[in-house]
């Protein structure tokens, strides 16, 4: 009895083995993973598409219609990051870690808030397994760079899916970085590849300068009344005294 008594501890840590083997792991990707999901847009405040800008240019990233994630964050474990790698990286083989993609000259991007924009959650599903709906990004910059830190070249800038921080799908676009000393605050100006920098600000320049217009336009239609107004009143004033009886 105490022999076959104490059989049944072994047998039941084998079972336990066996089936923790035989289990899925929680952390495994997707079967067929990373994988690019397309392409990312990078545009304005008012969401017009940006070509090129200068380092303190506020900017935000367009997603595709319905990009969404694996899994939540609430139930599946899953996180948005944000990245800027030279284009040379695979951005498939990826990791992450608070501040950003972990290698030399790989960075996240920095939000307005002069924060990394890494570990966010996606909107909470009512059960585990459904897609997670990535939420509204926030406004990006790249003021937060120290001069030099960013060498001239091309990058991949863009979002991606985590699973414990590993890379399982992503969006992103290619950019330029020409160093530019007359730039601030970070020396350089940024270009989409195959399109020249669009320098103009990205601000409401239309409505200013139409504003602009209206108020000299105004002045105008105002001094040309005055001066009409002043006509007729002289013109007034000298036929009054004709009619006066002498």
């Amino acid at each position: 009895m105490c022999r076959r008594a104490r059989r049944w501890p072994a047998l039941a840590a084998i079972f336990i083995i066996v089936s923790w083997a035989m289990a899925p792991a929680a952390s495994a990707l997707p079967e067929g993973s990373p994988s690019d999901e397309g392409d990312v847009v990078i545009v304005d405040g008012s969401g017009r598409p940006l070509t090129g800008a200068g380092s303190a240019t506020i900017f935000s990233l367009g997603l595709p219609a319905g990009a969404a994630c694996p899994g939540d964050s609430m139930h599946d474990q899953w996180r948005v990051q944000s990245f800027l790698v030279p284009s040379t990286v695979d951005i498939g083989t990826l990791a992450y870690n608070v501040i950003g993609p972990e290698g030399d000259a790989q960075f996240a991007l920095y939000t307005t808030a002069d924060r990394p924009f890494t570990d966010q959650n996606l909107l909470p599903n009512s059960e585990a397994g459904a897609p997670g709906i990535i939420a509204g990004l926030p406004p990006f910059y790249f003021a937060k760079f120290p001069v030099g830190i960013l060498p001239a070249g091309t990058y991949r800038a863009g979002i991606a899916c985590t699973l414990f921080r590993e890379t399982a799908t992503y969006w992103d676009t290619e950019l330029v970085v020409t160093t530019s000393p007359d730039d601030e605050p970070a020396q350089f100006v940024w270009s989409l590849v195959g399109s020249p920098p669009d320098l103009t600000p990205s601000t409401d320049e239309g409505s200013d300068s139409r504003m602009l217009l209206i108020v000299l336009g105004g002045s105008i239609v105002a001094v040309f009344g005055g001066f009409v107004w002043r006509i007729r009143n002289r013109v007034a004033t000298i036929s009054s005294s004709r009619k006066e009886p002498s």
